[in-house]
Formats: C-alpha cells, sequence, structure tokens
C-alpha cells in the first residue's frame, strides 16, 4: 500500500449515526453538544452528538497515486509547473 498519512485536520471523517446511515465529510469544529462536517460538495453540516454512533477518521490520503494516473515524464511536468507558482 503506497497511501501516505496526512495531517490532522485534512483527512476524511466518517459518521455512523444511531439511526444507521453514514455521513463522510472534513471534521471542520466538534464541542460537546455538535460536531460540523463538511461535504465533499462544500456543505456545512451540524450533527448533535447523541444521534452519533461512530467516528472514524481516514489517516491516509483518498487521492490515487500519481503514477497510476500520470506517466513519468508528466509527472515531472507537473512538479515544474508547481515550482513556478
Amino acid at each position: 500500500d503506497q497511501s501516505m498519512e496526512i495531517a490532522d485536520g485534512i483527512g476524511i471523517t466518517i459518521i455512523e449515526l444511531t439511526s444507521g446511515k453514514s455521513i463522510i465529510g472534513k471534521l471542520e469544529n466538534r464541542t460537546k453538544k455538535t460536531l460540523t462536517l463538511i461535504s465533499p460538495e462544500g456543505n456545512s453540516q451540524e450533527i448533535a452528538t447523541s444521534k452519533i454512533k461512530k467516528i472514524t477518521e481516514a489517516k491516509t490520503s483518498v487521492m490515487p497515486p500519481m503514477d497510476t494516473i500520470l506517466t513519468k515524464h508528466e509527472i515531472r511536468n507537473l512538479i515544474a509547473y508547481l515550482e513556478t507558482l
């Protein structure tokens, strides 16, 4: 597995509700009574902690390995471009 660990707060959080439904997003804020999650579409959703069964935080990036998408030449070009920004 070539997954890399990522910094806290950047990963994906999976919330399993007591109703059986699961919600996926980026954890934005957490208090004793509520948890705020940002959906992949950018929508903010506040969830009461009393409705949460389980919280799972993914510690690996969901981005696929670059070498399965781009050739070595394309990766070099991408890095060269990013260095100009």
